[in-house]
């Protein structure tokens, strides 16, 4: 019965070993039959960890934004090896990453309330550490957003 259910859902979305797992011991499945049953989900590719690491970096970059420290970070938690987590982010496009972290932290920035230069790039800066995005990446992309932003803006004159 776990096994049908299994193979259903592993069809219609990826799954990891250890998403599996999860599941089989959310379901009281005893260990040795758990293990039995995410062999062969993986014998017979229902299971493929390259296959889902590429999945998971693609999807969590390109809709929930993260940066790949944060996926990298996520997908180690889940047990994939290194030498697969490396091969998902090495496909992701550096154009469309830099894009989407331009746009992530310069949405940021129009909601932010802050004193000065500095505030707003600490501010910034915390956000996009945050979401999982490089500091040498990041660093570039915030003094580009906020170089507009007087030094003394907290000096208001009254008419």
């Amino acid at each position: 019965m776990a096994y049908v259910r299994l193979t259903a859902l592993c069809a219609r979305t990826e799954c990891c070993k250890s998403d599996v797992r999860k599941k089989l011991a959310a379901w009281c499945i005893e260990a040795e039959d758990a293990e039995k049953i995410v062999a062969k989900l993986a014998e017979e590719k229902y299971i493929d960890e390259a296959r889902y690491a590429v999945a998971f970096a693609n999807e969590k970059i390109k809709f929930a934004r993260w940066g790949t420290s944060k996926v990298s970070f996520n997908l180690r938690q889940k047990g994939l090896s290194a030498d697969l987590i490396e091969n998902a982010l090495s496909q992701i496009l550096p154009d469309d990453y830099g894009k989407m972290m331009e746009q992530t932290l310069r949405a940021k920035f129009r909601t932010l309330n802050y004193k000065d230069r500095n505030d707003a790039r600490a501010k910034l800066l915390r956000f996009g550490a945050g979401r999982g995005f490089e500091f040498a990446k990041m660093k570039n992309i915030i003094y580009g957003i906020t170089e507009d932003i007087d030094q003394n803006d907290d000096e208001v004159e009254f008419y």
